[in-house]
Parts: structure tokens; C-alpha cells; sequence
């Protein structure tokens, strides 16, 4: 029975259930025009669209099977647009298609907007009478405006850029009961509940400290607050603590703070639990101190977090660990997406507690070259991105080759089966071909990796590696100190070779005469982002890549980083 056959035999509502999890162009790509059933099954599902990672060729095509089939507009739900990478694909779909003929769209993601996008928005929004969560992020231009043309009626979930962007609504109540912000001063936090009465869950990723707080308004209590998430507090404690008496009904605190050894108070806190958060289960945090604070004085601080308020009643435990780099005492399992491990650092943790999974959140693991060793006492299972750094101590050591006996003990730390990224950045040197090579057969998700190609230029000749690196590697980056990465056509023919495969490459360089030789020779690409330092010749270069784009009509983006320094991107594929 082949797999079509397998799928008719599945009713209708399973199906529906299954299309959920891919995007609208990956189901008319494989079911439209398949038979009858699967003609009008999925043109009659709500569809989600989502293009933050696309090609520009599938960007086309569907926007084109949609410009012909303009019925489909009514099935999406959901649409995800993207400017990062992407060379202006917001205007670009704005030009094919106006917001508001998406008559049932309730999802709405923006990241990195530009002016003009803004002033469409402002005309369009107000039509998106089923919108419910609305999400734009990295936007440098009034954001402000688009808060203001967002329909209300059903809105309930809201991600922005700045939470000031809220304080421009003149005096305009939403009813949002989820809210997410990169960025807010302490001082204004209070004031966004006189705009979002009825917020459950509040999460700031950077809060700020620029004004004096005895000047603030504490008028509005956030009595529907149910859930609350710092991941970089920078205020004192008594500024929290008094925010935090205007949460009388949490339920879920997360805080990180760094450089606030003000924080790492757990007398203070139970006072404040018991007296103002009373219903509060969930508790985790990660405080980091100066580097000045001694390791006798961060045990006594650990101490005080070991009684029965934290174990008995809460069941709440923490750990901390020691080095040259601020110290850290954290709640387990540590709440962050990453962490660094350096060769001095020296964990503590409760010994009547189960700590083998204390590292389970962390995905984004920061290695020191030196750490990589038999006694080490971390455990890390699902690392996704790894960097791996020469250095000890404070101190970044040159001449560090990775060797065969490193990845043994390598294996002892991290779960490579997860890993999907390496970097081997800065002075750390892979000792032979094969070093790489058991890496690779370690790591079968890695699909992508940094690394200088002075190091890959000795390993070309491995046969064996190379195969490896053209099946797997999606993503190449060469790291930043490396310029003119390529020093003749003859290493960049190899390296077109090698990684024939690959869908992104990012590099910096003097000249940007073989920009259209990669084009061309990496077929797969979706992405190629090169930073031009601009000087001399390489201005004129420059010049002559814009005009011959222009003609061959790539899709391309040009931003200044530096007075003399332009970031290039390509959309392509």
C-alpha cells in the first residue's frame, strides 16, 4: 500500500489535525491537485503562513497561486512575515497583497518592519476585525503607530519592541491578557497595567533603570497578574519588592538578574512571599554577583536558602557556582537557555537533591577549551549550539588544537546527538581532518558551523570529511576576525566543492568580485550575507555588483554597519 493510499484510509478531522503542523505552501505543494478529497479538504481548513525562513522561488510561487486563487486569502489564520535576511520581503508581499483582504486572519507576526511597512499598517490593521495576538519585533520605526491602528475587539495577546510604545495609546484601554516586551524601563512598569487592566502574564526581556522611582505612579495594581518574567533585571530589590506588592495574585515569578548581588537576599524574599505573594508556586531565578564578591560570602548567601520555607513548603532548591567571572546562584533546574562553563568554574548544589537534570533548559552552551576534561563534573543533554573557546581562566590562550581525546571527553559533557550548531571561533584549532570528522558522525543533526577556512583548507584533501560536510552543512559563517576569508578563485572553487549544499553563507571581505561566482556555484542558496569593508578599489567593486543585480533582478539589501563598512545580504534560491 503506498503512502497516498495509507493517508485516504485517515478521516477528515485527522487530516485537519496534521495539516496543522506544516505551512499553507507545504500542503498545496504536496496535496493540491492530488484528487478530488484533497482538493477540497484543504481549501477549506485554516491555513498558516509563515515565511520567516522561506526561498525567495516558494515566496513567489505561493504568493502568485494565491494572487490566481484569491479565495485561499480566507483560509489563513496565521501569517508570518520577515525583513531579517529576507531583503524587504514585508514590502514585498505588501505589494502583492493588502492586509485586510486576509478577512480571517487571527495571527499576525512582523519582525523587522521598515518605514514604509509602518504606513501601510496604519490604513490596513483597523480591518483585521478577528485579529487576535499580533506580534512585531526589532521594529525601529513608531512602533507606536501600529499600536494605535490594532483593532480591539477580540485582541488578546501582544508582542512589541519597547513597552513605552504602550504609553502613546492616549488613555486607550486594550484588553490584552498576554503581553511581551524587549525592552521597558523600570520606571514605567507600573503604568502599563493602566493600559492592560486585565494582563495575566507580563514577560520583559531587558527592564532598565533611568529615573528616579519616587516619582513614579503606583496607582494601578495588576490584580489579574498571574504570571510574571524578567530575564534582565538591573533595578535594586527594594524597587522590585515594590513593584511586586502591586502582583497580589502571582502565581509564577522568573527573574534574572546580573551584577545584583542586592538580589541575593533569601531572608528578604520569604518576607516578601509571605506577606505580599502569598499565592506563589512557581519560583525560579538566576542572580548573578560582581566579580569582586568572595566564595565564602556567596556560600553563606547559598545557606540561607537552604530551609525548610525553600525546601518543605515551596520545594524550592538552588545551586551556585564559583569562578574568575561573576559568581552565580541560581533556583534548579537552572532557568537559562544558555551558560558558560569555564576551566575554573566550580559548581554547588544541594546533595540531597537529584542534580543530573539541572542543565536541561540550557541549549546554547559557551566552552571553554580547557574544560574539556576527564573530571568534569557538568552534564549538558540538549545542546543545540556550541561554542567552544580557547581560554584560561580570564585569559585567551593561543595554540589550542582539539584533539581526538578531547571529543571522547567531550562526549562525557554534552549530548551531541541534539547539536544543530558549532562554532570554533577565536584561536581554538581542530588538530587533524579527523577530529572534525568524529564530531560529524557524533553530531547527525549539525547543520551548521563557524569556522575559519584556513582551517578547512588543510583538511580538502579528506575525501571522507568532505562528503560529510557537503551532506550536512546547511549554514557556513566565518568568523569575524577572519577578512578576505578566500585568497584566491582556487580555494573559493574548493570551498563552492565542499559545500555545495549550502542554503547560507556569511563572510566579510575587502572585495565583492566573487559575490556572483558564489552565486552561482552554490546552487542551494537562500542566503548570502557579506560585509564589505569599502576602500579604494573595493568601493568601485561595490558599485558594479549594485548595477548588475539590479539587471538580473536580485533581491538584495545594503546597510551601513560602519563608516566604512556596508553589510550586504542576498535573497535568493
Amino acid at each position: 500500500m503506498d503512502k497516498l493510499s495509507t493517508l485516504e484510509l485517515l478521516p477528515n478531522e485527522i487530516l485537519i489535525e496534521c495539516f496543522e503542523y506544516l505551512n499553507a505552501f507545504e500542503i498545496f505543494y504536496s496535496f493540491d491537485q492530488l484528487n478530488y478529497r484533497f482538493n477540497k479538504l484543504i481549501r477549506n481548513i485554516p491555513l498558516y503562513l509563515n515565511f520567516e525562513n522561506v526561498r525567495k522561488s516558494i515566496f513567489d510561487q505561493f504568493c502568485m497561486k494565491m494572487k490566481l486563487n484569491p479565495e485561499i486569502l480566507a483560509q489563513i489564520y496565521s501569517l508570518k512575515l520577515s525583513n531579517i535576511n529576507r531583503c524587504h520581503q514585508i514590502e514585498t508581499f505588501l505589494s502583492f497583497f493588502s492586509i485586510d483582504e486576509f478577512l480571517h486572519l487571527r495571527s499576525f507576526t512582523l519582525s523587522s518592519p521598515n518605514k514604509d511597512t509602518v504606513e501601510q499598517l496604519k490604513l490596513m490593521l483597523p480591518l483585521l476585525s478577528e485579529l487576535y495576538a499580533f506580534h512585531v519585533f526589532n521594529c525601529k520605526y513608531e512602533e507606536d503607530t501600529i499600536l494605535n491602528a490594532l483593532p480591539m475587539s477580540k485582541l488578546k495577546i501582544l508582542s512589541i519592541s519597547r513597552a513605552r510604545s504602550l504609553f502613546t495609546l492616549n488613555d486607550k484601554i486594550l484588553p490584552i491578557r498576554s503581553l511581551t516586551a524587549s525592552t521597558s524601563s523600570f520606571i514605567k512598569l507600573p503604568q502599563i497595567f493602566k493600559y492592560v487592566p486585565m494582563l495575566k502574564y507580563l514577560h520583559i526581556q531587558s527592564v532598565y533603570n533611568d529615573y528616579d522611582l519616587w516619582n513614579n505612579d503606583w496607582n494601578y495594581q495588576a490584580i489579574h497578574l498571574k504570571q510574571l518574567v524578567f530575564d534582565d533585571f538591573t533595578s535594586k530589590f527594594n524597587d522590585l519588592e515594590k513593584f511586586l506588592k502591586q502582583t497580589p495574585n502571582l502565581r509564577n515569578l522568573r527573574i534574572a538578574a546580573n551584577n545584583n548581588e542586592d538580589m541575593i537576599d533569601a531572608y528578604r524574599w520569604e518576607d516578601l512571599i509571605k506577606s505580599s505573594l502569598i499565592y506563589l508556586k512557581i519560583f525560579k531565578f538566576r542572580f548573578c554577583c560582581c566579580s569582586s564578591t568572595e566564595g565564602n560570602l556567596i556560600a553563606e548567601k547559598f545557606q540561607q536558602f537552604q530551609t525548610s520555607f525553600w525546601h518543605k513548603e515551596h520545594h524550592w532548591y538552588t545551586g551556585y557556582t564559583l569562578h574568575t567571572q561573576p559568581a552565580l546562584i541560581y533556583t534548579t533546574p537552572y532557568i537559562s537557555k544558555t551558560y558558560k562553563l569555564r576551566s575554573n568554574t566550580q559548581r554547588y548544589s544541594n546533595k540531597f537533591v537529584n542534580n543530573s537534570h539541572t542543565f536541561d533548559n540550557v541549549i546554547d552552551l559557551w566552552l571553554s577549551y580547557e574544560a574539556i576534561r576527564e573530571e568534569c563534573s557538568y552534564y549538558f543533554c540538549n545542546i543545540t549550539s556550541l561554542t567552544i573557546v580557547c581560554q584560561y581562566g580570564d585569559r585567551v590562550v593561543h595554540n589550542g588544537f582539539l584533539t581526538k581525546e578531547h571529543i571522547q571527553y567531550l562526549k562525557t559533557i554534552i549530548n551531541l546527538s541534539n547539536l544543530k550548531h558549532i562554532d570554533f571561533s577565536g584561536d581554538c584549532r581542530i588538530e587533524t581532518s579527523r577530529v572534525l570528522f568524529e564530531i560529524l558522525q557524533e553530531a547527525p543533526q549539525l547543520s551548521s558551523i563557524t569556522i575559519d577556512i584556513s582551517q578547512l583548507i588543510s583538511f580538502f584533501d579528506d575525501d571522507e570529511l568532505c562528503k560529510y560536510l557537503n551532506k550536512m552543512i546547511k549554514k557556513f559563517t566565518v568568523p569575524d576576525t577572519s577578512f578576505c576569508p578566500f585568497k584566491n578563485l582556487n580555494e573559493l572553487t574548493k570551498f563552492c566543492q565542499m559545500f555545495s549544499n549550502l542554503e547560507q553563507l556569511t563572510y566579510k571581505t575587502k572585495q565583492s568580485d566573487d559575490i556572483f561566482y558564489i552565486l552561482n556555484h552554490l546552487p542551494k542558496l537562500i542566503i548570502l550575507t557579506i560585509y564589505v569593508t569599502l576602500a579604494g578599489d573595493s568601493k568601485s567593486s561595490f558599485s558594479r555588483f549594485e548595477d548588475e543585480a539590479k539587471k538580473q533582478n536580485i533581491m538584495f539589501h545594503i546597510e551601513p554597519v560602519f563608516p566604512c563598512e556596508q553589510m550586504l545580504q542576498i535573497w535568493t534560491g
